[in-house]
């Protein structure tokens, strides 16, 4: 998970990819005003929608002088060498005075609460999370015999986490009353089964699914929710090796702008499309004629939870 908050012009340099290895130990560091930065299960929580980053979903660290729009650095650390993370972030602590670090697991539950208790208490005016934590194992059903721990870990960095991440902040967001944005990173392979990542778009839909849920159960509050759904980006997410897919700045500059809460979905590309863009529209209109089959109890805008009885 990713805590992120917007750097002065001086202090902002790019940050990398995602990797395959998003798992396991998260890191973050906090800037000198309060941003905090966890770059191994990638989740950016900002504390300030005005200093708002550009936090780097996909972006490559291929930039070595800070430029204004930049946000703060992160670390990709290949699938081999996990443990490479947290000294990158130890590296970029020393060389920006004030940075904070945090290392949490965003694939077990324990490390998600913990890292969760650390924002409640270091960020209290939390206004923005963006979830994108990622893996991606390549392999057919047909061909998969890994061992299910490493299936079930699949699900718990691309399913559990964000909608576990979604259910501790949440409540800390509504709290203080002011206009918040959640982001949950999907993927258009939610929307395009993918046989060569068949758990991949399995996990990715389902998120897609709650998303659009938990905007429902904000609905009446300051909370907006947005549903970032990327193609094919150019990154590591599948491990080292040839990449394909949109290239990672031009994915950037085009999306963080949009992730204000005035768009409920935010694509790229093939995901921006007009004939995607009305797929998204006719099952947001079938959704809402469906949602009133049946009551459910909706966040009420002051955070708490209507009583239905």
């Amino acid at each position: 998970m990713r805590l992120r908050r917007r750097w002065p012009a001086s202090r902002r340099s790019s940050a990398p990819s995602r990797s395959r290895r998003a798992e396991g130990r998260s890191c973050a560091h906090r800037t000198p005003s309060g941003c905090h930065v966890n770059t191994r299960g990638a989740c950016c929580l900002h504390g300030n929608k005005r200093d708002r980053a550009n936090s780097a979903h996909h972006r490559r660290q291929r930039r070595n002088r800070p430029r204004p729009g930049r946000s703060v650095p992160e670390s990709r650390t290949p699938r081999h060498d996990h443990r490479a993370r947290p000294q990158r972030l130890a590296a970029a602590a020393e060389e920006l005075p004030g940075l904070e670090t945090f290392a949490s697991d965003i694939g077990s539950a324990r490390g998600r609460e913990e890292l969760a208790a650390h924002a409640q208490h270091v960020m209290p005016d939390l206004d923005v999370v963006i979830s994108n934590a990622g893996i991606q194992r390549r392999v057919g059903i047909a061909a998969d015999d890994a061992p299910w721990a490493e299936v079930q870990n699949e699900l718990d960095i691309l399913l559990a986490g964000p909608v576990h991440l979604s259910r501790l902040l949440t409540p800390q967001l509504l709290g203080h009353g002011r206009p918040s944005v959640y982001v949950n990173v999907t993927s258009g392979g939610a929307f395009q089964p993918m046989p060569f990542a068949p758990l991949y778009s399995a996990a990715k839909a389902a998120l897609h699914s709650y998303t659009v849920n938990l905007r429902h159960a904000l609905r009446a509050t300051p909370c907006r929710v947005v549903e970032l759904i990327p193609p094919a980006v150019a990154t590591q997410l599948a491990g080292p090796g040839p990449n394909h897919g949109a290239d990672p700045e031009e994915f950037c500059d085009t999306v963080f702008p949009l992730l204000d809460g005035s768009h409920p979905e935010v694509g790229f590309g093939p995901t921006a499309q007009p004939d995607f863009i009305e797929r998204l529209a006719a099952e947001n209109r079938a959704f809402e004629a469906a949602s009133t089959r049946f009551a459910v109890p909706l966040y009420r805008p002051d955070g708490s939870v209507e009583n239905l009885h």
